[in-house]
């Protein structure tokens, strides 16, 4: 399936391809839309993610859907609860510059996912695994 999809994708000169256009629909129907420049940074990072774990238990998380599910969209679907409990909006919350901590950060998940959309949070990332 995701084969077919991938050529229609290509042949509609759409901006990334499987599985991230699944990704950025459901982060979208979350209430946070993605780039296509936000979305290549998942991309990017998800590789990054998976060869460092290959040397460093990182994530038990090992294959490319999984991350997206468990470890990308887990983590956006936090943007629409913070926003409900502060009064925002997901988009207005995105700009604002507060502080968080993500204790046992692993691969990074919270936080590099959420950085990845609300840059003006500033993380400090705490991990036992060094």
């Amino acid at each position: 399936m995701y084969n077919d999809l991938n050529t229609i994708s290509q042949s509609l000169n759409l901006p990334f391809s499987m599985p991230w256009q699944p990704f950025a629909r459901h982060a979208r129907e979350m209430g946070v839309p993605l780039t296509p420049a936000q979305v290549d940074l998942f991309r990017r990072y998800t590789q990054l993610l998976l060869d460092a774990n290959r040397c460093v238990n990182l994530t038990a998380l090992r294959d490319e859907d999984a991350l997206i599910a468990k470890f990308h969209l887990d983590a956006l679907a936090l943007i629409p609860v913070i926003a409900r409990h502060a009064g925002l909006a997901p988009a207005a919350l995105c700009a604002q510059a507060w502080r968080a901590a993500d204790v046992g950060s692993g691969g990074g998940a919270p936080a590099m996912p959420l950085a990845m959309v609300w840059p003006e949070l500033r993380y400090t990332l705490i991990e036992s695994i060094a």
